[in-house]
């Protein structure tokens, strides 16, 4: 300072560069250096010429004995742009208030202002008291007291008390911190314009907060935490950027969290940055620029990032907002990684690496069973195990929701079984009132209901309205075509669609929710629905699943949705509505396929729903086609009553679902009341419409099968040669009516035993809709599946098997395992395995087909009959002749009270029970059956069937050759081989043995015949050679 001027105080700065205010001396260093060293008392000021004028300076410590606050504004005028990371101030030693008294006065006022740096510390203390790691002060408390500013001669003193000093602990610990701060300095740290005031809260220099522990109750997840290691250290150096996304309470955040608690060594820095919002991003990276002195804003962070060459880790965790733009904050390197956790499905955009995206859904069920144990503090034993299970299954395997319930268990000491119970009761309560619990498993508060509302609250009205809807259907399998379809139906409905259609325009919410889906032109707008999926999917609401193309709901969402309705009764007939309007009579294979995906969404709609007739007649069909007969038949018999009572029973919409009621009642064995339909149905079609119509003409067709299956086979085929000819003359050859009369006629030949013309016929029929309908359509695969059956009873057993194997592939990819018709392919194929001698594989196979018929329809259902009469005649084959004897008895029982006596499964039936009486030894009983069965079917049936006859026959003879009576078996032996000449010609190998078994009787015949004649002649010979052989002795 001017040594004119020491009363003011104001320092002069000396500079080796150019100021642009408050410039100093231009001087050498020598001068600059005696300057700042002429202690006012001690040292005579120095004198200094600049630019002509000459000045006298002294040292500045009378005013400015800590520069360090005059340092700061200075690194602000020189460095506006740059950060300071390290500020450290060394201080002569704290004052002693009594040595300063035992001075004069007047150098009592120089030695204040010399030693002033303890009033600048505690100044720049205050300024920096919200920062940790920036300012550091050192200052040697006690020992220098005494010591002034000419005690050169106590420099040991000095020394020994500043050592002193340093190894006190507050001081050591301190300089650890400095130390540390220097070796961690940064191009970017504190700007410097904010070192010369107090930092604001807000900029605040915490310590920088650690990732946070995962649950100390995580279990499981080995799969992602397998693909996240794989991908983020796949050992290309390259940045990996892997989003976990999924619904809200899956577990995203605490895969990530210990993926970070098992891998953080790897890493040089992980950062945890709550991505809720870009407030919260920001403010996170903001608190890493400053925490880290790399700056103070989240740019400094990203450019920090972007400039750092290490191995560092980012978790944006939460990143859960449709709106937010997570790309600004991913650094623009190709270094680094970074892990998203999300709701949003969209964000899986950013995702850079190998496999570096996952799809957290729910846990695997032994894994969700494990942490419902360990939450709920539950030693497992195995009862308590199958109990979990079941628990947990019902929680859908969902993180949040396991991790609840456990607690709930653990705090109010219920049992497993009490939980389930009640929560079966009380399911949306119970799982809130986890927020209710004083104790709670970790830090996360929100209860699984509360993740899901506040995403809820920011869908667009129409998505909203989109998942109500979907929350009264099933929870999977959900279909966009469901919706397209639907829209047809409202441009342009059917007749019998004409009441659904009315209804659902009438409802305005309704019609202005469909609207948003069509075009101008009223078409289908599919850009407008996928939007409406896309809201929902970015908060993982709904889920979509590439393998079928369907979408799907958690099921705890899916019920939870539910409970955001005001008026349930309005919602869930929307929904019903909208899969009646879907649905339609076509049979075009992607029609037959689409209708197989509803049976589920039709199963969810209440009871009550689905017998108002509007909806009942379009889901009946639904519930036909896929083999849910009996609900078909409750369905259509209210669509029918409705219609006899609004419309009459001449109507044509009436005769329409009368024809379809005939044909449940067909496949559920009621033939009289089919036949009763079918036959007013013809009648008062050709009333109405005449008799050659085409609805005529299909209703006779229909009503010759039910004559097939009541064993009237002369009339049945008198009328499909009729309706063939009608059919081909009115509909075309390659009409569907026309194609299923020549099914029916072939079925009709093969019964009479003509099976070459039924093969060829079959074989046709089977060409021509693989032509036009395609090789998968379920009316393809019938025709195929009967020609199975020809090509068995001819004896192609290889052929056979390798079709029916086709078929029920097939079969159960369109209508799966369990369709009846697929069970009725499954026992064929167990009568081919018997056929080749397989017969542990034809149980095993008729033993699983009955149980799941006997499930699905029934103990009595003839389907089921026939395959447990199949499985009895395996256990006479096998000798298992007590469990045989239940088994026959009971279908023949079942079969008499159910079937007309002529019905030939009664015939298969009696066979069984006499062969059955025969391997027990009940020889009398077994001829009595059988002789009393082929009187009845020779005499008085009109079902001759000779495909079924023959074998009648041929046990009978079996039964007669066993006895020893040859000739009456050979007699009926004959008759065999004349059935099985018609059925299945000369070289067939039935008849060929049959042939091989005629001749080995008569050849045994003629043996006892020659034995019976040379019996008397051989006495004779004996008589007469004794009496000469006597003559000769007397002689």
């Amino acid at each position: 300072m001017l040594a004119e001027n020491m009363a003011g105080g104001v320092p002069i700065l000396i500079r080796s560069y150019e100021a642009l205010e408050n410039e100093g001396p231009r001087c050498t260093i020598k001068e600059a250096a005696r300057a700042t060293t002429a202690t006012p008392g001690l040292f005579k000021p120095v004198t200094i010429i600049d630019q002509g004028l000459q000045l006298s300076y002294v040292d500045a410590g009378f005013g400015t004995n800590n520069p360090t606050a005059c340092m700061l504004a200075e690194a602000e005028r020189v460095f506006p742009d740059r950060g300071v990371s390290t500020i450290i101030s060394i201080g002569s030693g704290r004052l002693s208030s009594v040595g300063i008294s035992q001075y004069s006065s007047a150098r009592r006022l120089g030695l204040k202002l010399l030693t002033d740096g303890e009033r600048v510390a505690q100044e720049l203390a205050r300024r920096f008291q919200n920062t940790t790691n920036l300012y550091f002060r050192f200052n040697v408390e006690q020992g220098l007291q005494h010591i002034g500013p000419g005690s050169w001669d106590k420099m040991g003193d000095i020394i020994g008390h500043t050592r002193q000093y340093i190894q006190t602990s507050d001081t050591h610990e301190k300089l650890t911190r400095a130390i540390k701060s220097i070796s961690n300095h940064v191009e970017a740290g504190v700007p410097t314009s904010q070192l010369n005031g107090t930092l604001a809260a807000s900029e605040n220099l915490q310590p920088l907060k650690e990732s946070p522990s995962p649950s100390p109750v995580f279990t499981g997840r080995v799969d992602a935490l397998a693909q996240m290691c794989n991908s983020i250290f796949d050992g290309s150096g390259a940045r990996r950027v892997f989003v976990l996304h999924g619904l809200g309470g899956s577990g995203k955040t605490q895969i990530a969290l210990k993926f970070v608690d098992m891998y953080k060594e790897r890493f040089s820095n992980v950062f945890y940055i709550d991505a809720s919002s870009s407030t919260t991003i920001r403010a996170g990276l903001k608190h890493v620029a400053l925490a880290k002195r790399y700056g103070s804003t989240s740019d400094d962070t990203i450019a920090w990032l972007t400039g750092c060459s290490e191995n560092w880790l980012i978790v944006y965790d939460n990143a859960d907002d449709a709106k937010l733009d997570i790309q600004s904050y991913i650094p623009p390197c190709s270094h680094g990684n970074i892990i998203i956790t999300t709701r949003n499905k969209n964000a899986v955009v950013h995702a850079q690496g190998t496999q570096s995206c996952y799809q957290v859904s729910g846990m695997l069920p032994s894994d969700a069973k494990e942490l419902l144990l360990k939450t709920a503090h539950i030693t497992a034993d195995e009862g308590m195990e199958e109990v979990a299970a079941k628990v947990a299954k019902e929680l859908g395997y969902l993180a949040l929701a396991v991790v609840h319930a456990g607690a709930y268990i653990c705090v109010h000491e219920c049992t497993l079984l009490d939980y389930l119970t009640m929560y079966q009761d009380y399911r949306l309560k119970l799982l809130e009132e986890y927020r209710n619990l004083v104790q709670k498993v970790d830090d996360y508060d929100e209860t699984i209901y509360t993740t899901w509302r506040v995403s809820y609250q920011k869908l667009r009205p129409n998505t909203v309205l989109l998942l109500q809807i979907l929350a009264f259907i099933h929870h999977e399998g959900i279909t966009e075509e469901t919706f397209r379809r639907a829209n047809q139906k409202f441009i342009n409905p059917k007749s019998m669609e004409f009441t659904l259609v009315q209804a659902a325009t009438s409802d305005e919410a309704l019609n202005r929710f469909m609207l948003e889906f069509r075009t101008d032109q009223s078409s289908w707008y599919r850009p407008s629905f996928l939007n409406a999926i896309s809201d929902a999917r970015s908060y993982s609401l709904i889920e979509y699943n590439s393998t079928n193309e369907s979408y799907s709901i958690h099921p705890l969402v899916h019920s939870w949705i539910r409970t955001t309705v005001e008026d349930i009764g309005s919602m869930s007939k929307r929904a019903a509505t909208l899969l009646a309007l879907s649905i339609d009579r076509n049979q075009d294979f992607r029609d037959v396929e689409f209708r197989s995906t509803l049976v589920s969404h039709v199963n969810a709609l209440s009871p009550e729903l689905r017998s108002q007739p509007s909806f009942a007649r379009q889901f009946s069909f639904v519930y036909f086609e896929s083999g849910q007969w009996e609900m078909a038949e409750k369905l259509q018999e209210l669509v029918v009553e409705s219609d006899r009572h609004t419309l009459g029973d001449n109507d044509l919409m009436t005769l329409t679902d009368m024809h379809e009621l005939a044909m449940i009642y067909q496949v559920n064995g009621r033939f009289k009341d089919a036949e009763a339909l079918q036959t007013h149905v013809v009648e008062s079609r050709a009333h109405l419409l005449g008799a050659s119509h085409e609805e005529t003409t299909r209703a006779l067709a229909y009503l010759s099968i039910t004559y097939q299956y009541q064993c009237r086979y002369q009339e049945a085929e008198a009328i499909q040669l009729k309706v063939l000819e009608e059919a081909k003359r009115l509909l075309g050859p390659e009409a569907r009516e026309t194609l299923m009369t020549m099914h029916a006629l072939a079925t009709s030949y093969s019964i009479q035993g003509r099976l070459s013309e039924a093969v060829a016929l079959q074989t046709h029929v089977l060409a021509t809709e693989t032509k036009t309908l395609g090789p998968k359509h379920p009316t393809t695969l019938m025709t195929l599946f009967n020609l199975v059956s020809h090509h068995k009873d001819l004896g192609n057993l290889e052929l056979a098997e390798r079709l029916i194997t086709r078929y029920i592939d097939s079969y159960t990819k369109l209508f799966g395992k369990y369709h009846p018709d697929t069970l009725k392919a499954t026992d064929l194929l167990a009568q081919i395995y018997f056929g080749q001698n397989r017969i542990h594989e034809a149980e095993h196979l008729q033993r699983e087909t009955l149980e799941f018929l006997e499930r699905t329809l029934g103990n009595k259902h003839m389907l089921t009959l026939t395959t447990k009469g199949n499985l009895g005649s395996t256990y006479l084959t096998r000798g298992r002749l007590s469990e045989a004897e239940t088994i026959i008895l009971g279908v023949y029982e079942a079969r008499k009270e159910l079937l007309a006596k002529e019905h030939s499964d009664n015939l298969s039936s009696i066979i069984n029970l006499a062969v059955l009486y025969r391997e027990q030894g009940r020889v009398g009983d077994a001829e009595h059956m059988m002789r009393e069965e082929l009187d009845f079917r020779l005499n008085v049936s009109s079902n001759k069937a000779p495909a079924t006859t023959w074998i009648l026959i041929n046990n009978l003879a079996n039964l007669y050759a066993l006895q020893g009576r040859c000739q009456e078996a050979a007699v009926m032996q004959e008759k065999v081989i004349s059935l099985q000449m018609t059925v299945f010609g000369a070289q067939h190998p039935k008849t060929v043995s049959s042939v091989r078994t005629l001749a080995e009787m008569q050849w045994n015949l003629k043996k006892a015949k020659w034995s019976k004649l040379a019996y008397p002649a051989l006495s004779l010979l004996v008589i007469v050679l004794a009496s000469l052989v006597f003559r000769m002795f007397a002689l």
